[in-house]
């Protein structure tokens, strides 16, 4: 049975009431009558449906409950569909794998041959129902060309002239008759005859009696219909454009404008994630009354810089810690750069990933149709309105007002001949630079250059470029091929690239021939630094020989810098993980000086690999049941099993 709309302020506090008691949680409620819920929500009447369960709207899933919930299915495609909350617990924390009680919804490694496809195609009627059937067989016959051997699977139904015209004749608009009836507008559409429906009134550029709709005394009678602007634009945004063109806008004196304005309204907070056991912080802002979901998305999101930094070390998300509250959002703007800077002078490790101060999707109220109006005004062309103010040429682009600033010349692309010598040297005249000519005028660059005239714009600017008589010069300077790399990177490149390196006699060959470090080497060229940062930096090939032998302990003239990395701190970080690997990606600082001090093999004794032959993996695979026990207790053991043909011989089917 189909349900009437309800009018716009239907919902009052009366029928809010009544409609709740129907239910027994939020949840329910929410589901029951999605408005309903929306208004008491807004309008904070859900605080006084006392008989509304917590536990029923918002269950707290932890290992026990995720276990529990999961007992009520087999699969878990079921456990998915059926609890999402609990699945996506259970599958971050890593518990799915202990549910050993559910079954494998699908089928592994069927190879489709041209028999087995002939036989799975046979239970469809048509190649739509085939491909949502099975659609690995599905793929299989379409690749392999053998579709068309099933004559009896229904090709998708061609529609004819006459079924699309009567379907097409019951709408007014072809955004209806395309969302209502998609089949029978792409049949049209590719056949050409929606240009022959002509009784159709296109939604967007109205004819006739429509395009003369929007008068003063319309838009006014449309306007008497809204509260507020934003529900006058989003509802009616025809008329609302109309008005706004027309300076209309000021005599709906009834309509609110809700419009946040960042300088005087008190709504915006500054908060903060302290992990004080890793001395991090993550720094953000956000409106007030966003406070709980700001936090929310904080704590689920996957791509949320606090969420991420609480998985990876395995620690709970702590509270956020409002700095600043109840300001406005140009505050707000300056205030969280003020704390991230202070943040970072007090040694935290901040989280941020963008720099401080973006004000989001609040920024896209800026430009409205007089704003744009005013900001192309400043400018001649389509070119410069884009580079110099592209937000405001963006948002009048989308909303279709470019064409009403008649003043803006177009860009046209002109020919070669087009630029003159005295047309090239008057535009050149407006840049310092070569390369800032390039980049604003492309086109008289290519010409003049072509033309040979670049070296006539004597006022220019030019990069320096390296020719064989400077690079020799500058080369002189460095005694290795590899401090000239590292002092002047651009001239090393020029030699590379012309070949000009086998000039330079005087250098020393930098690559040491295999086994040349060794104790006494290594200890003659440790001596040339006083740490061993110095050390590392300038002689990177004897150092790692030295921190791999442990001879570091043996140069006893390097200065100890101050680190928090001691023995008990590395030990007790490396614990945390399971491999060399896991520290390094982990904490990269307790990974170095581990490597640096030979602890890595007391943290992670070398594991000695197994020989698995035959005779090996059946003694180790008796251990098992069945072959899904195996994999989930020793997936190497299973791998070998698997790619040798040894699986069916230890588990029979």
């Amino acid at each position: 049975m189909a349900t009437t709309k309800k009018p716009n302020n239907y919902w009052d506090y009366d029928r809010c009431y009544q409609e709740a008691l129907k239910y027994r949680s939020r949840g329910e409620f929410a589901k029951g009558c999605q408005s309903a819920y929306n208004k008491a929500n807004l309008k904070k009447w859900l605080d006084d449906y006392t008989w509304f369960s917590e536990s029923a709207s918002k269950k707290i899933w932890d290992k026990q409950t995720c276990e529990e919930e999961a007992r009520k299915y087999t699969t878990k495609s079921e456990f998915h569909d059926g609890s999402n909350g609990a699945y996506q617990i259970a599958c971050r924390n890593k518990w799915l794998k202990d549910y050993t009680w559910f079954e494998d919804g699908y089928q592994k490694n069927i190879k489709w041959t041209r028999e087995s496809c002939h036989q799975e195609a046979l239970k469809y009627k048509s190649r739509g129902e085939f491909a949502k059937g099975c659609q690995s067989a599905y793929n299989k016959a379409r690749t392999s060309g053998w579709l068309d051997d099933y004559t009896w699977l229904s090709c998708r139904k061609e529609h004819t002239y006459e079924e699309v015209y009567e379907v097409a004749r019951k709408y007014e608009y072809k955004v209806d008759f395309a969302k209502n009836n998609r089949k029978e507008y792409d049949a049209a559409l590719s056949h050409g005859w929606l240009e022959k429906f002509d009784w159709f009134l296109n939604g967007i550029k109205r004819t006739g009696e429509r395009h003369r709709k929007w008068n003063y005394e319309t838009c006014y009678q449309e306007a008497l219909k809204y509260k507020t602007r934003g529900t006058f634009g989003t509802k009616s945004g025809g008329a609302y454009l109309i008005a706004i063109k027309n300076g209309w806008l000021d005599d709906y004196f009834w309509l609110e404008d809700k419009r946040i304005n960042q300088e005087k309204d008190e709504i915006d907070c500054v908060y903060a994630y302290e992990f004080t056991d890793f001395n991090a912080v993550y720094v953000g802002r956000t409106l007030t009354i966003r406070k709980k979901d700001r936090d929310r998305e904080h704590l689920y999101m996957n791509n949320d810089a606090v969420a991420k930094f609480a998985k990876k070390h395995n620690v709970a998300v702590p509270k956020p810690k409002y700095l600043e509250d109840s300001i406005t959002i140009k505050e707000g703007v300056e205030k969280e750069c003020y704390w991230i800077a202070k943040y970072k002078e007090l040694g935290w490790h901040v989280l941020n990933r963008a720099k401080g101060g973006s004000i989001g999707s609040l920024g896209s109220g800026k430009w409205t149709h007089d704003s744009c109006y005013a900001e192309a005004k400043k400018f001649k062309t389509i070119r410069d309105f884009i580079l110099q103010s592209p937000h405001a040429y963006r948002k009048a682009y989308k909303r279709n007002w470019v064409g009403e600033y008649v003043w803006l010349e177009d860009n046209i692309k002109h020919s070669l001949d087009y630029y003159t010598y005295e047309k090239c040297f008057e535009i050149a005249k407006k840049y310092q630079s070569q390369l800032e000519f390039r980049r604003k005028q492309n086109g008289a660059f290519n010409a003049a250059r072509k033309n040979n005239w670049l070296d006539d714009y004597v006022w220019h600017k030019r990069a320096f470029r390296w020719t064989e008589k400077t690079l020799l010069e500058e080369a002189k300077k460095y005694k290795t091929r590899s401090d000239f790399a590292r002092g002047m990177p651009g001239a090393y490149e020029y030699a590379l690239r012309y070949s000009l390196l086998d000039k330079c006699t005087w250098f020393d060959e930098t690559k040491k021939p295999n086994g040349h470090w060794g104790y006494d080497t290594c200890y003659k060229e440790a001596q040339k630094y006083k740490t061993q940062a110095d050390y590392r930096k300038n002689s990177l090939g004897a150092y790692k020989v030295s921190a791999r032998n442990n001879w570091i302990k043996d140069y006893t003239w390097f200065e100890v810098p101050t680190s928090k990395w001691t023995y008990e701190v590395c030990k007790a970080e490396a614990s945390k993980y399971d491999c060399r690997r896991g520290l390094y990606k982990g904490c990269r600082g307790a990974y170095r000086k581990s490597l640096e001090q030979g602890w890595l093999d007391e943290f992670y004794p070398v594991r000695i690999r197994r020989i698995l032959d035959y005779d090996t993996c059946k003694e180790l695979a008796s251990k098992y049941k069945n072959a899904k026990e195996l994999l989930a207790n020793d997936r190497n053991l299973y791998e070998k099993l698997r790619t040798s043909g040894w699986l069916n011989d230890f588990f029979p089917k």
